[in-house]
């Protein structure tokens, strides 16, 4: 994610919320090695939570990631919110949209949050100041 890298670069801090990762390794676990005092990072989830054996406990696992993610909106301290996947938890209503999008609009002026994942529903994608596609050509990936 190149916005960790620019703002960390600047000295400024990000948070970093995954919310289905689980316990893979992935490269950003190695960022955020490096740049520890900088980024504040969470993986939240048990890897693909819509489709677990134990949905109650997943959506507590989200409830809490949003609580954080909440903290970290309405903190001084963050340049930058990322919300890594989580239009999959809007999408499967382990998380209510109408609330995100509240907390999105009250959020600092010079703050920017940052939403990852597939399929945004239509206000988050009429709300944000940039929207990115991602389309992969699923035979070249190695």
């Amino acid at each position: 994610m190149s916005q960790i890298l620019w703002a960390t670069g600047y000295q400024l801090n990000v948070c970093l919320i995954q919310f289905i990762k689980g316990s893979w390794k992935y490269v950003e676990l190695f960022s955020k090695k490096r740049f520890n005092d900088l980024l504040d990072f969470y993986a939240m989830g048990r890897e693909f939570t819509f489709k677990s054996e134990n949905l109650k406990k997943d959506k507590n696992i989200a409830d809490k990631g949003w609580k954080i993610a909440k903290a970290a909106m309405t903190s001084d301290k963050y340049f930058v919110v990322i919300l890594d996947e989580l239009t999959y938890l809007l999408n499967n209503g382990f998380i209510d949209t109408d609330e995100v999008m509240e907390c999105i609009q009250k959020r600092r002026r010079n703050l920017h949050v940052i939403i990852t994942g597939r399929d945004a529903p239509r206000p988050i994608i009429e709300a944000v100041d940039m929207l990115t596609t991602l389309r992969t050509n699923r035979s070249s990936i190695h």
